[in-house]
């Protein structure tokens, strides 16, 4: 006999219900599994207060925990989510006249995921401190101010200028050593390096006869306002020295669109371009390795529709690899910031804050916290989103790196 095909449906529908109230009954309650383990290496020292949580994609908190130096603190749920948001929360002194309460924000991160905090490293040697002096003669305010630059980092310097003569003392550690002494003349950017400066050395010149102009110049064009950083490596002494920074160009001839340049012999350069146009969109273009100057300044938009932390969102036109958003608030005495990082094409919604932290700390509120600004990073050469969990390993390798940071309000 065929059965009507409405009974047939009705028959199975209830069968399927039936069987399926009957394994409900008997299955086993869902264990909490680890979404995230946090390890703190002693040491580590940041804030007075320290908490981890997570959250959904929706922005529900699944747990929250406290931790200290030295810990190793998991996170569980029941729900065995894919993909959840974490969040570092710290409070403690900033300087001597705030106090802060920070939150660090990832999104999109696969459950079972490690974050490392990593205490800093020591130094492996202390090398002594010395003093120096300089005197040079020929050199004009108007030229630009004096760039000086070491290895091991300028201690600290103090002088006088008159009449065209700069005299000058300086503190450095690891004596003797190659000092880079660069200002801009006319535009043009000039250097002298004082080869194995020794304590208590005075360096006499004349900056007309003895500062050279850079090798390789390349004069920074970029509509609106522009400034570079230029390092160089010496893997020999494992030591890192800024070649050139327009800093000490600011405000005088050329100071928007400065000439750069490098000096040859280091195994590796580490620049940084970066532009910056009166609506308050800034473009850096880094690149690590050898030194490009075939780069230029991408045009983008950028829109927001929503500044909320809970209800973010945003139009950006140009590729990118990932995003970190930022908010803040200043009440009395006490700094309240959100930054949230997140791959391209995701948006962590519905941020919120767990009731542990409210309860020690009532004066937090998400509403009161205001868009500051968002970056995106475009990555041609570097690290990938993931690299830039606490403590990651690093795939790609750390001696080559290309990318742009586009920052907007």
């Amino acid at each position: 006999m065929r059965y009507p095909r409405i009974a047939t449906l009705l028959f199975f529908s209830c069968a399927g219900a039936f069987l399926s109230g009957c394994h409900n009954e008997d299955a086993d309650p869902i264990e909490p599994q680890a979404i995230l383990t946090l390890q703190v290496d002693a040491g580590y020292g940041v804030g007075n207060d320290k908490w981890v949580f997570a959250s959904d994609e929706n922005g529900e908190v699944l747990d929250v925990q406290p931790y200290e130096d030295g810990q190793t603190v998991t996170l569980m749920s029941d729900k065995h989510p894919a993909k959840i948001n974490v969040t570092l929360f710290e409070y403690g002194p900033l300087a001597s006249v705030n106090t802060l309460l920070a939150f660090r924000s990832w999104g999109d991160v696969a459950s079972g995921t490690t974050f490392h905090l990593k205490a800093p490293k020591s130094p492996t040697n202390n090398p002594e401190r010395a003093n120096a002096s300089l005197n040079i003669t020929n050199f004009n305010i108007t030229m630009s101010q004096l760039g000086l630059s070491y290895g091991l980092g300028i201690v600290g310097y103090s002088g006088t200028l008159a009449l065209g003569h700069l005299e000058m003392d300086l503190s450095y550690f690891g004596a003797p050593s190659d000092i880079l002494l660069y200002a801009w003349q006319s535009g043009v950017p000039k250097y002298y390096m004082a080869p194995a400066v020794k304590a208590n050395d005075q360096i006499d010149l004349d900056f007309m006869t003895d500062f050279t102009p850079f090798p390789h110049p390349f004069k920074l064009d970029f509509a609106g306002s522009n400034s570079a950083v230029i390092e160089g490596y010496d893997a020999k002494k494992s030591q890192t020295i800024t070649l050139l920074d327009t800093y000490y160009n600011y405000g005088n001839t050329g100071s928007d669109h400065p000439v750069i340049g490098y000096l040859d012999g280091y195994d590796s350069y580490n620049m940084r371009v970066s532009n910056y146009q009166a609506n308050g969109y800034n473009t850096t273009y880094h690149k690590k390795g050898a030194i490009n100057f075939s780069f230029d300044m991408p045009a983008y938009t950028f829109s927001v529709t929503d500044r909320s932390v809970k209800n973010f969102t945003y139009t950006f036109s140009h590729h990118y690899t990932f995003s970190g958003a930022f908010w803040q608030h200043i009440d009395d005495k006490e700094y309240t910031w959100w930054t949230v990082y997140a791959p391209s094409g995701y948006t962590a919604k519905g941020l919120s804050i767990p009731s542990q932290i409210l309860a020690k700390y009532p004066q937090l509120d998400v509403n009161k916290l205001e868009f500051g600004y968002m970056s995106f990073y475009d990555n041609i050469k570097g690290r990938s989103y993931v690299e830039t969990f606490p403590g990651a390993t690093i795939a790609t390798s750390e001696d080559t790196a290309e990318d742009y940071t586009y920052t907007v309000k």
